[in-house]
């Protein structure tokens, strides 16, 4: 009732600035109706509702081109089914697609056009037939004219109905149909795409494996219980999932995976395990703010390596390091730092800045932007905090060292003072045998002992480690490139990990102390797409093509051939392609090879062979059916 006293008021507005048009609109039924009282007007020609809705069961229907629903009974009014239609299916954007008017006419001035013309085809009916009365044309035009009952208006805008956000965006819903954008902070890869990462897992799995790990896997759901405690400020960034109505499962509370450790230390616990060294590549999700460009996402792999077990001081977390450098030096992503650091010394130096306990993670988290923001900015934030001044010098003081490891660690014991039973002296002499032990591995270069590196995850308790790339302009990759001068390229960390002796206890079984890092295969990925343009997305080794007519079937006993024998092969799936097509698709393809072959060819038992690349051809022998059925396959190289 609204919206149609709005069209009164605005369609009057409109009459009565026509002013001598008036007698001509109100006999056409646009306009108001003589001695009919204010506001009141002519309703527009009905619709046949039974065009746009079906009944799903006696009392609900369901429109024919949106996912609007609503109760009706037999015999009812159709109001609410007409104004429906003529509000989400004969609007004005539908009008203006369909009949190519102007994009500055507003919705009114689309619906008096079409009940205008409507009008017309009723004036031109009763010229035709005089005699008919006023309601015999109406009922006369409602039945014939197209743009209501023979040809519903194609739908081009269903954000309203179908409740999708930034719906005017979405072709599928223009059309009428489902939304074809994926969810925030989420993406779709092209065959190129997973062509590219399937390289990259390739790569970082054969180095997970020369270091003698297994793999494993985990359901991609967790228990809420099991996550929640674990990530520090990141618990917010859990995607929990609400519950079924499985009877079964409703007092079950249940998460997406937001990383592949704690699953990990938890399949440790279920399995009553002591010592494991395995990996994992999976997927992972983050409700996190997303950064497409920098190659953040809310769904993303994590490519994880742990050593879990008891073993000397220090000896699994250089393994970790040395593997690391390994895997991004074999990716050959450019130059980069791989930054040290250890969780004791940094709540050292809190406790001896008087920071209070329940404050650590707090504080920790402002010291962890230091590689994005200078340091006045974090400590104006400690300020806000509650920190006094001293505090925050005698944090700043240390937090700011960084550089080569055994320089660095020796400022941070002589310059400050430590109390005797401070943890940070056992974190001295730990750091100080892993550098030892990194320089044996012929690591210690690429290392950076940086005190405001924090790793926001709760669970850590010793060694922490991140990779970070650098720009161009931060040297090369050694002591000096990794000290103060290193600039960090815009994507950001792309490998992180650390020790967690606590976190199998969580799971209600003796401590089983665990080391292990991450790499972030999307950010990777988004390093190497750019290099990779231009490189094909298929591994077909050759197309099969025919010269002639009727063909087809010896294609495909030469693909059989091809196939039998190992060789990737593939062919048109077209009775009689023209030669041109099927060569213009291996081209496109990239595939290196053509078997060709026509009625010459099949009466000599001969096939051309040719290289697509030099365009050299060379006519040999068909192979016959030797092979054909052997339980014992061709080697590769027989094949070749």
């Amino acid at each position: 009732e609204k919206i149609k006293r709005m069209e009164n008021k605005e369609q009057g507005a409109e009459q009565e600035n026509k002013g001598a048009q008036d007698s001509n609109a109100n006999k056409k039924g646009g306009g108001r109706v003589k001695g009919g009282g204010a506001g009141k007007r002519k309703e527009p020609p009905p619709v046949n509702v039974w065009e746009y809705f079906e009944k799903k069961t006696p009392e609900q229907v369901a429109c024919k081109q949106c996912p609007f629903t609503t109760e009706y009974k037999e015999d009812g009014p159709t109001i609410t089914l007409e104004r429906h239609i003529r509000k989400q299916h004969l609007d004005a954007k539908a009008a203006k697609k369909q009949q190519n008017q102007p994009a500055n006419q507003n919705q009114n001035q689309n619906q008096n056009q079409n009940q205008k013309g409507q009008n017309s085809n009723q004036n031109q009916k009763s010229n035709n037939k005089p005699t008919e009365s006023t309601q015999q044309k109406s009922e006369s035009t409602s039945s014939s004219t197209p743009s209501t009952t023979s040809t519903p208006t194609p739908v081009t805008d269903l954000g309203t109905t179908a409740g999708i956000a930034d719906e005017d965006e979405d072709p599928g819903l223009k059309a009428g149909g489902r939304p074809q954008k994926n969810p925030k902070g989420m993406r779709d890869y092209t065959p190129l795409q997973v062509r590219i990462r399937q390289q990259v897992i390739t790569t970082i799995a054969d180095c997970f494996k020369r270091h003698g790990a297994t793999t494993i896997d985990t359901p991609v759901m967790e228990l809420t219980q099991a996550l929640q405690g674990n990530y520090g400020e990141g618990n917010k960034e859990i995607f929990n999932i609400a519950s079924t109505n499985d009877p079964d499962s409703a007092k079950e509370s249940i998460s997406l995976r937001y990383d592949l450790t704690v699953p990990f230390a938890r399949f440790v616990a279920a399995n009553g395990l002591t010592k494991f060294k395995r990996y994992h590549i999976a997927k992972v999700y983050r409700k996190d703010t997303p950064r497409m460009t920098k190659g953040r996402y809310r769904e993303f792999y994590q490519c994880d390596y742990d050593i879990a077990g008891e073993y000397d001081s220090m000896i699994p977390d250089a393994e970790c390091v040395k593997l690391l450098t390994e895997i991004l030096d074999e990716l050959n992503i450019g130059k980069y730092v791989v930054k040290l650091n250890h969780r004791k010394i940094l709540d050292s130096i809190f406790e001896v800045a008087s920071v209070p306990k329940e404050m650590f993670a707090a504080i920790a988290s402002a010291v962890d932007k230091l590689d994005k923001v200078e340091w006045k900015i974090v400590a104006e934030e400690m300020k806000e905090k509650g920190l006094t001044e001293d505090s925050i010098q005698k944090i700043g003081d240390r937090v700011l060292l960084r550089g080569e490891a055994y320089s660095t660690l020796e400022k941070l014991e002589t310059q400050f003072t430590w109390p005797e039973t401070s943890p940070a002296k056992t974190a001295f002499n730990e750091m100080r045998t892993l550098f030892g032990y990194l320089k044996a591995l012929n690591v210690l270069p690429r290392i950076s002992f940086d005190l405001s590196m924090v790793r926001g995850l709760g669970y850590y308790t010793g060694m922490i480690i991140e990779a970070v790339l650098l720009s161009e302009n931060s040297g090369t990759n050694n002591s000096s490139g990794a000290g103060e001068g290193a600039v960090e390229g815009g994507i950001g960390s792309i490998a992180g990990g650390g020790r967690y002796d606590h976190l199998v206890d969580a799971f209600g079984v003796k401590d089983v102390p665990a080391v292990g890092f991450s790499v972030g295969i999307e950010r990777i990925f988004s390093l190497m797409e750019d290099r990779c343009v231009g490189q094909r997305d298929n591994d077909t080794e050759v197309m099969v093509v025919s010269v002639g007519r009727g063909m087809l079937q010896r294609k495909m006993e030469i693909c059989e051939e091809l196939w039998r024998n190992r060789l990737s092969a593939e062919f048109l799936y077209n009775e009689n392609p023209p030669l041109k097509t099927q060569l213009d698709y291996a081209n496109k393809k990239g595939i290196p090879f053509s078997v060709i072959f026509g009625e010459d060819e099949i009466k000599n038992g001969k096939v051309k062979i040719k290289n697509m690349n030099a365009g050299a051809e060379e006519e040999v022998e068909k192979g016959g059916e030797e092979g054909k059925g052997d339980k014992k396959k061709r080697s590769r190289k027989d094949a070749e």
